[in-house]
């Protein structure tokens, strides 16, 4: 899996390219927690390139989104495509996640006044 990010205002923006499976899933989580180690707690995840995620990826998921949300933080998901929505449908992870369309929609959404 390919994971570029970039900071955007007080978010960090990833974009994640290939298949979320178990090592995926650990390097993404590694990156998020050396990011909450230094204050970053606003997370924007774009997976409109990831053509499949495991119960791994679902898990890192899951955990990082608490470890956040303890911090007053979140994280948003973008644009899964319909195989990977599917899955978070039928896990009920819908309920849970912000999901947006597209990566300026979670932004707007994200910036405090």
């Amino acid at each position: 899996m390919e994971i570029t990010s970039h900071l955007s205002h007080d978010t960090l923006v990833y974009t994640l390219v290939g298949s979320m499976d178990e090592p995926a899933a650990a390097a993404l989580r590694d990156n998020i927690v050396a990011q909450v180690q230094v204050g970053v707690i606003h997370f924007v995840i774009d997976l409109s390139g990831v053509d499949f995620i495991d119960s791994a990826g679902l898990g890192m998921l899951v955990a990082n989104l608490k470890t956040v949300y303890s911090r007053n933080g979140s994280i948003k998901l973008v644009g899964p495509t319909s195989e990977v929505l599917h899955v978070f449908e039928i896990t009920r992870l819908v309920k849970i996640f912000s999901i947006y369309p597209t990566v300026e929609a979670a932004l707007l959404n994200q910036i405090r006044v």
